[in-house]
């Protein structure tokens, strides 16, 4: 990769059921990719919430038989490389593990961005960007590496820029009305919005004077009963919610990427989970203390830790709406604990992972001889 371009191929799911999450750090990864001068084309399904979400960061390409990647990995390297590409980013729980490794014999670089260490991995690199993803020890078929860790987090380039953005805003006083970001992913499978909006009706009613932003995703319905509160402020997709992030002193979010992002600019976040694969990242972010939690931690003195990955996974129960409004109330209304969260979210996620994962994925492509 030595000044030439190169064309790298990204496959993520998408859609209702999945969310964006997987598309957002591909987005990310794809756009250190480009600002290095290398191209990056979009292979997986299409959706069209993910095309609007990327914009033009993706060449979006199909090949003409259809056939699906477990099907036929064999082809659908012969189409990659036809393509042009060499490397190819996999970013799907669906797909099968033995299509990594068979992507891999027919001659391609396969970098697989992983959560769960479920399984013997059979590519030459593994990205794992968990909070609690450090103390993982990974198996691999063939010789491989992993990146691990907040350092190797795939944030896009303008949340660096919302950070500093934020770090200029003169904070001297609450603003008024202060400013609530709700954000529950792209749907919501676990029922979280209707009980948040619950929990900030009676803040409100408690005289409390705030404006909660509420990011409506694509696979979700908004409460018809909150419908006409004049203190809700909804956003439809597209919506470009790291420009809302200076401005935000609160969140209320899933633990997905849109945590990191939060993180990552100092937004002080209250924490609910919305699938398995966020647990460890919730209960992470919570014990670090950078962020705080809607959900039930276990009993008095238990520890937050999750422990192992490969341990079977337990949704942590929500707390009852009275315990989420007595939290919310509680961060708006104590300033420094607020901004304690958020400084250390910032700590603990620099924003330039991105960038850290695109390096390390074309220097170790070079070492193995591709081009």
């Amino acid at each position: 990769m030595n000044g030439t371009k190169a064309v790298v191929a990204f496959y993520f799911d998408a859609g209702s059921g999945v969310g964006l999450g997987h598309a957002m750090r591909c987005a990310a990864l794809a756009e250190a990719f480009r600002e290095q001068g290398h191209l990056a084309l979009a292979a997986g399904p299409p959706d069209g919430a993910a095309i609007h979400l990327t914009g033009d960061l993706f060449q979006w390409r199909r090949p003409e038989s259809g056939c699906a990647v477990d099907a036929a990995p064999e082809r659908w390297a012969c189409w990659l490389k036809g393509q042009g590409a060499t490397i190819v980013i996999i970013d799907s729980y669906r797909i099968r593990p033995e299509t990594l490794g068979a992507l891999r014999s027919a001659g391609l670089y396969v970098v697989y961005l992983d959560d769960h260490n479920a399984f013997p991995m059979d590519v030459q690199l593994v990205i794992n960007a968990g909070l609690a993803a450090e103390r993982e020890t990974y198996r691999f078929q063939r010789a491989g590496r992993a990146l691990l860790g907040a350092p190797y987090t795939l944030l896009r380039r303008r949340v660096v820029e919302a950070r500093r953005l934020r770090e200029q805003r003169e904070r001297f006083e609450l603003q008024q009305p202060q400013q609530i970001l709700v954000t529950l992913g792209g749907g919501d499978p676990m029922g979280h919005l209707p009980r948040v909006l619950e929990a900030l009706d009676r803040v409100v009613q408690s005289g409390c004077c705030l404006e909660a932003h509420v990011i409506v995703g694509p696979y979700m319905d908004f409460p018809e009963e909150f419908k006409e509160k004049p203190w809700i402020r909804r956003h439809h997709p597209p919506t470009d919610i790291i420009s809302m992030l200076p401005a935000m002193d609160l969140a209320v979010t899933a633990a997905g990427v849109t945590l990191q992002e939060l993180l990552a600019t100092g937004v002080p976040c209250a924490v609910v989970v919305q699938a398995d694969n966020q647990v460890p990242a919730a209960l992470a972010a919570c014990q670090m203390e950078a962020a705080l939690p809607l959900f039930s931690t276990g009993p008095p003195g238990a520890p937050l830790e999750k422990g192992n990955q490969n341990e079977t996974v337990v949704l942590q129960k929500p707390l009852e709406i009275e315990e989420i409004a007595r939290r919310l109330f509680m961060l708006l209304h104590e300033q420094k604990r607020a901004q304690a969260l958020g400084e250390m979210g910032k700590n603990i996620i620099d924003g330039l992972g991105a960038l850290r994962c695109c390096r390390e994925v074309l220097e170790d492509a070079r070492r193995q001889g591709f081009r």
